[in-house]
Order: structure tokens, then sequence, then C-alpha cells
């Protein structure tokens, strides 16, 4: 018994077996999020100054009359706007994230 643990096979596959259940169970731990998962409110707007983001971690894409937006305070790499390369804008007269 002794012997299959010295085997280079044994380590080899024990570490695969690990990293697939790591992503079998949260992907983002070992991969990061591929897409943004902040939300708009789709409030109404004229202009890109009439939104503004809000939120706690700043995930949430909202009219400036709007109330503040209350949310978890749990940071997500998710909900970085400039690594997915998108801003809180008005389109088609709707806050939202593009």
């Amino acid at each position: 018994m002794a012997m299959i643990f010295k085997s280079g096979y044994f380590w080899a596959i024990l570490i695969l077996a690990i990293l697939i259940t790591i992503k079998l169970v949260n992907p983002t731990l070992m991969f990061g999020q591929r897409a943004f998962c902040g939300e708009s409110t789709f409030a109404e707007c004229t202009t890109n100054e009439d939104c503004m983001e809000g939120g706690c971690s700043g995930e949430v894409c909202k009219g400036k009359t709007e109330l503040p937006a209350v949310t978890d305070c749990i940071w997500r790499t998710c909900y970085d706007e400039v690594r997915f390369g998108i801003d809180c804008q008005c389109i088609n007269n709707q806050c939202q994230w593009k």
C-alpha cells in the first residue's frame, strides 16, 4: 500500500480529481467569472449623466433620482465593469450596463 503514495501517477490523478471537483462545485474559484453580473434598474433617462452606479459594490446601474440601491456588501469579480469593458449608460432612455 505504501508504494502507491510514491507513484507519480497517484499524485497526478489526485491533483486532477481535486481540480475537477473545484471546477464543478464553484468554477469561479479557479477560472474567474466570464461575464458581468451586475444589475440595471432601467430607470428613465435622457443622457448618461442621468445614470449612476449604486449598491454597496457599485454593481447596480440606476437613475440618479432613484432611491439608493440596497445590496449585500459582497464583492464579486463579476462586478468589475472595467474588467468587462462596460459602463452605466443611458441606452434607449433607460439606465443600463453596456
